[in-house]
């Protein structure tokens, strides 16, 4: 019995060991980590009991850990305090909900992210416009490759759907409009005992029978039968091609980049890379890059959190590692002048961030920094010049770097601006090769278009817009027939191109044009519906932006049949 207590106790002790050991290296007492948890769970406390002053002081007392640690900011902790607005605001107290606004955005003031959570909050409590949000948003998002990526990926879908409906719309209308050459074309084709009302349904079993398989199916048979029927059909042929082809090129990057954005580990290493709060990121860090060992992203943020914990040899190995892959990229010099800087090595730093701007590094953070070590090396000049070049790039950013100066030190870790990578350079890695990928590309293309793979989409579509280039060349002369030679368009035709909105330029031939018009219109209202998922996910976070589409739409609509009475003047 005593023997099994013991071996019971010890399997205990070994499974609590891994919890201790990481409790005490991320979460010790008197580690920045713990500080930071600390003063969200008074912030959690304090807001149970509605005491503003006391949320108030634990927020400035992240602010000031931000600064000495080099934090940008904490976006979690920011979209919780939003809530709690939203919250205040639904019961009334809309004292509470501004000030839970107000110190959402001062934890995050240069989150893209937060700001767009916030901006429906903002507007409401009249703290911020619309206008100003928008605009700091489009100004700033290009430093959030994660929001690029999500907003990127999460598009491909809706516009290429609002792109195909559109042309099966359109394609639908101009066969309706040149419905004598198609009959025509069929009678020609049967024998004489079989013409008369078998040709129209021939001819509409010929058009109805590839809805069953899909709108891609469909597609491509109606650009087919236009094509092989109808003269004068090169534009809508190759628009169709183009369509085609494009969901064969985009389908597996948007899978692709969806799988990567979905692994927890890239999620941290974007939030660590832009300077976000993320707890326990180092460990998640080195685990994902223990899973992507080939991919020189993840090893080039680990070496930016290596440098921002002090190991600064660990860091300077991993980019010597990486560079080979990353090829000679400046940013890998400015990493290393960032270490020198730390080490107080500031002639060193000097020589590598004169390197990185010789090889084309521009930007503001370079700058900034370069201007440091030049002023640690007493060349003042250099250090103006330099400051006054990166504040005209992004004042912002320098006048938030000047005031973590004022507070903790010219030379402190806190005030050194990171530089991350491009966003080019985060999609080169969402492209590497991935299982889940592949078999998400494979179940993607088989409901889009039974039959064929992936890849093969743009084959068909490459196909069909040659087809459209070369089609007056192979049918002109053919299919010589007389038969429903006074064939009349059907009034319920001329009404439904009253109804819908491009009917005048569809009459008037102008079909392409019709297309693009129509598709603005369907990718508007896409997020009235709900549908595609990915248009509904997108705006998860902004619930009002369905409500300012709905407007938006309305007024394109009526702006296109307002335009359509000119095209039916000039025809």
């Amino acid at each position: 019995m005593v023997k099994k207590n013991f071996m019971l106790l010890v399997f205990l002790l070994l499974a609590l060991f891994p919890f201790v050991v990481f409790g005490q290296e991320y979460l010790a007492p008197s580690s920045p980590a713990y500080m930071i948890e600390q003063e969200w769970k008074d912030i959690v406390d304090a807001q149970r009991s509605r005491d503003l002053q006391r949320i108030h002081q634990s927020v400035q007392e992240l602010r000031e850990l931000a600064i000495i640690e080099g934090i940008w900011s904490y976006d979690e902790y920011s979209k919780s305090l939003l809530l709690y607005s939203e919250e205040a605001y639904a019961s009334g107290d809309m004292e509470s909900a501004s000030f839970y606004a107000r110190k959402a955005i001062e934890l995050s003031p240069l989150s893209v992210p937060v700001r767009f959570a916030a901006l429906g909050q903002l507007h409401k409590l009249g703290i911020s416009s619309f206008g100003s949000e928008l605009w700091f948003i489009a100004n700033h998002v290009w430093q959030f490759p994660y929001t690029i990526l999500t907003i990127g990926s999460s598009l491909i879908y809706p516009v290429l759907l609002a792109f195909t409906f559109s042309l099966l719309l359109v394609l639908l209308f101009f066969l309706f409009l040149n419905s004598q050459p198609l009959l025509r074309f069929v009678a020609g084709k049967l024998p004489f005992a079989l013409r008369g009302i078998t040709t129209p349904v021939i001819t509409l079993a010929v058009f109805i029978a590839p809805l069953y398989y899909g709108p891609l199916w469909t597609l491509v048979c109606w650009a087919l039968l236009v094509w092989l029927c109808i003269e004068k059909s090169k534009h809508i042929v190759i628009a169709s091609g183009v369509c085609v082809a494009l969901w064969g090129f985009l389908i597996p990057i948007r899978e692709n980049v969806q799988v990567w954005l979905s692994d927890p580990g890239v999620k941290v290493m974007l939030k660590v890379q832009r300077g976000d709060y993320v707890p326990d990121g180092f460990r998640v860090l080195t685990h994902l890059a223990t899973r992507r060992a080939s991919d020189p992203v993840v090893h080039y943020v680990l070496a930016m959190a290596e440098r921002r914990l002090e190991k600064y040899d660990d860091a300077l190995e991993r980019l010597e590692r990486i560079e080979y892959q990353l090829g000679q990229d400046s940013r890998v010099a400015g990493q290393r002048a960032m270490i020198s800087f730390l080490k107080k090595d500031f002639q060193g730093a000097l020589e590598y961030y004169k390197e990185a701007r010789d090889a084309g590094y521009e930007s503001a953070e370079l700058l900034f920094n370069y201007s440091k070590a030049a002023f640690e090396v007493l060349d003042t000049e250099l250090s103006r010049e330099l400051s006054s070049l990166a504040r005209g790039k992004n004042t912002e950013l320098v006048e938030e770097l000047t005031r973590r100066e004022s507070k903790i030190g010219i030379s402190a870790p806190g005030t050194l601006a990171e530089l991350s990578l491009p966003e080019s350079v985060f999609f080169e890695s969402a492209m590497l090769p991935l299982p889940a990928g592949a078999e998400r590309i494979k179940n993607t293309a088989r409901v889009l278009l039974p039959g064929v793979p992936a890849p093969f989409l743009s084959i068909v579509g490459i196909v069909i817009f040659v087809l459209g280039l070369i089609g007056r060349r192979i049918q002109r002369g053919r299919f010589e027939s007389h038969y429903y030679e006074n064939y009349r368009r059907p009034m319920l035709l001329s009404l439904f191109l009253l109804v819908i909105p491009t009917g005048p330029w569809i009459q008037a031939g102008r079909y392409v044009r019709a297309v693009c018009l129509l598709a603005i219109a369907f990718f508007l209202v896409f997020p009235l519906i709900g549908w595609p998922y990915d248009v509904a996910s997108l705006f998860v976070t902004a619930p009002w932006l369905p409500t300012l589409l709905l407007y938006i739409a309305l007024i394109y609509v009526l702006i296109i049949y307002y335009l359509g009475f000119f095209v039916e003047e000039e025809e």
